[in-house]
């Protein structure tokens, strides 16, 4: 078959972007013809094992000094449409990709069967939605010692969505839009029945849950090796406030400060808006010794921090999916995750890792001191997550699934395990 996937950028790197390289290439080489159509491309992010086989065109936009979404908008749904003539799928992914593959398809009789693999409903125009248990917990937690980070946040969202006329003009063209764009596809497939329930309440239609995959590692060991763990924990994160990062400090300086766990050591794997926070939080917490950031890290070096880990930390709030599990996991570190979102139908609690209250750094501290010291428990959470990715969360059985789903048309709102 011939397939198109629609993505805005591959000129970055994340969760998203992988799982769009690994499909297209992935669906190559099963003898697909795959090509990505996206405004940018950067061909070093990806080893090139994991990137073959699918031609990429780049999308470019007449006038762009015109700085004008409407504009951008019209012009790529129309070069979409004149270039996906005697394609069989369409596949759009993240926002706005939605809205091009929608525009392409006005006024096109013959246009593919269009389908969208929904990540997340956009979080900036749906965020009451898509944020519900950060905005339930901001509504009714009165401890503030703990979560400024996410307090300010949603604040920071409530005065944007309301602070101008125009602001808000603006916010609901774009609602109109996505809401028109989810009615314009054939299928919408997301990551998770947490995006699932999210994307009922946004869309008022069903999604079919498809679940990810990953890669297996290359080394692919039978079981961890305890001489290879080494002496610390690893959150592997953006530096963003949803990401949670703040309260991985604040448990941490619970164990270092209170608990005088002075051997607890953190690396850090990611980069973003709130690393100068994190820095300061650290220093006020006593921990600079106790954190290393790594920023951005090659794919052979992640591997080895995952695989050298004695556990992995990683508790965002309403994360739609998440891939840091299942890479872990792969690498035979167990898991403290949210007890919600994606995370928790990743994680099996008391097999492969921990659920813990990702509101609550002391939740977080208690799962880390119950794992950390107990070889047998993280030696056998290691080996359940070993298997579990293996058996569920491979990149062949997402591309299994996405194929019966999206290449052979299959029904609507059906979910389940993967």
């Amino acid at each position: 078959m011939r397939i198109a996937l629609v993505h805005p950028t591959l000129a970055i790197k994340g969760g998203a972007e992988n799982i769009v390289v690994w499909l297209a290439s992935g669906l190559a080489a099963r003898g697909h013809e795959v090509t990505i159509f996206t405004q940018g491309y950067e061909a070093l992010l990806w080893p090139p094992e994991q990137a073959q086989g699918f031609r990429v065109e780049l999308l470019r936009i007449p006038f762009a000094r015109l700085n004008s979404k409407r504009v951008g908008l019209f012009w790529l749904g129309r070069a979409l449409r004149k270039r996906l003539a005697g394609y069989d799928v369409v596949n759009c992914h993240n926002w706005p990709a939605n809205l091009w593959a929608a525009r392409a398809r006005r006024g096109s009789p013959r246009f593919p069967r269009l389908v969208w693999y929904c990540q997340e409903p956009n979080r900036r125009l749906h965020w009451e939605k898509t944020d519900r248990n950060l905005v339930a917990f901001t509504t009714h937690s009165t401890d503030t010692r703990y979560n400024a980070h996410l307090r300010d946040d949603v604040a920071r969202e409530r005065h944007s969505a309301t602070r101008s006329a125009r602001r808000r003009r603006k916010r609901a063209r774009d609602i109109a839009w996505d809401q028109a764009a989810a009615r314009a596809c054939d299928l919408a497939l997301v990551n998770s029945r947490f995006s699932q329930a999210n994307f009922h309440d946004v869309f008022g239609r069903p999604a079919t849950v498809c679940y990810l995959g990953i890669p297996l590692p290359r080394e692919a060991a039978a079981e961890p090796a305890p001489a290879d763990r080494q002496p610390y924990l690893c959150t592997v994160s953006a530096l963003s406030r949803k990401k949670n990062v703040h309260n991985v400090f604040e448990a941490l300086g619970i164990l270092v400060n209170q608990q005088k766990r002075g051997d607890l050591r953190l690396k850090i794997v990611g980069d973003g808006s709130e690393r100068g926070a994190l820095e300061r939080l650290a220093a006020d917490l006593h921990l600079t010794r106790h954190v290393e950031f790594l920023r951005f890290t090659p794919d052979e070096a992640l591997a080895r921090v995952y695989r050298e880990a004695r556990l992995a930390v990683y508790v965002p709030v309403d994360e739609p999916f998440g891939l840091v599990p299942l890479e872990a996991m792969a690498h035979g570190a167990p898991v403290i995750a949210s007890n919600h979102g994606g995370p928790l139908e990743s994680v099996v609690h008391g097999e492969t890792g921990l659920h813990v209250d990702p509101f609550d750094p002391a939740a977080i501290a208690e799962a880390i001191a119950s794992l950390y010291y107990d070889e047998g428990r993280l030696r056998a959470m290691g080996l359940n997550g070993i298997r579990r990715v293996r058996e569920q969360f491979t990149l062949e059985g997402f591309l299994d699934r996405f194929e019966r789903l999206a290449l052979a048309g299959g029904a609507e709102g059906r979910g389940g395990a993967p």
